[in-house]
């Protein structure tokens, strides 16, 4: 009797799935993040305001920045979206952190190449979203805080029907752009607070109600 070895070949690695598009707007997609937007997110430039310091990326290695991704990917109450021009260009990133998944609330973050910005990508990426977080999601209210002095983003906020619901000082953090010392920043001095050798921002705490989000959609329906 003769025995033939048979083809113990491995089979070849299962290629990832491309990452899921989870929202489109006019003029940007929504996808789940990836490990790759990890890399073009560190690629970006830095802001030129020394007040968005604590905007800009931060320096990871290569085991860091899989940590990082880990982390948002693997966590119940952590959640990260890629954002995409028309021409696939990665603009920006919305995340969502401490869900309650019983009571169907989160807290907001959102980021955007430094610049992208004012191009009206922003409002409609979160646009998109929102109508992922109150649809798909199921979610009933999502919770945000602004810095102050950071207008633009309030405007956003407030277009998209966000409320105020208090304000507060933020974290103590370093003086990178002088707010106490340069003269270019008096008028948003009162948005600021001295503190030992360290600044804290103004932030105002928002937040949005799924049926005040669905009756700000009807009342814009033509």
């Amino acid at each position: 009797m003769i025995f033939t070895r048979r083809n113990q070949t491995r089979p070849e690695p299962l290629t990832p799935a491309p990452p899921q598009i989870i929202a489109r707007g006019k003029r940007v997609v929504l996808r789940e993040f990836a490990r790759e937007d990890v890399d073009r997110w560190l690629a970006w430039p830095r802001h030129k305001d020394p007040l968005f310091e604590s905007y800009n990326p931060p320096v990871l290695s290569p085991r860091q920045r899989d940590n990082y991704f880990r982390q948002y990917h693997d966590s119940p109450v952590l959640r990260q979206y890629s954002v995409y021009d028309l021409q696939e260009e990665f603009v920006g990133r919305i995340s969502i952190r401490e869900i309650d998944w019983r009571l169907c609330t989160a807290v907001l973050g959102i980021s955007f190449h430094p610049e992208r910005l004012s191009q009206g990508l922003g409002s409609d990426a979160l646009e998109a979203f929102l109508g992922y977080y109150f649809g798909p999601l199921r979610m009933n209210v999502l919770y945000l805080d602004v810095a102050a002095f950071n207008h633009r983003a309030r405007r956003v906020y407030e277009k998209l029907g966000f409320i105020g619901r208090g304000e507060r000082w933020g974290e103590p953090q370093t003086d990178y752009a002088g707010v106490f010392r340069r003269a270019e920043y008096q008028a948003i001095r009162h948005f600021f607070r001295w503190d030992s050798g360290l600044i804290r921002p103004l932030l105002i705490d928002m937040m949005l109600r799924r049926e005040d989000w669905v009756r700000q959609r009807h009342t814009l329906s033509p």
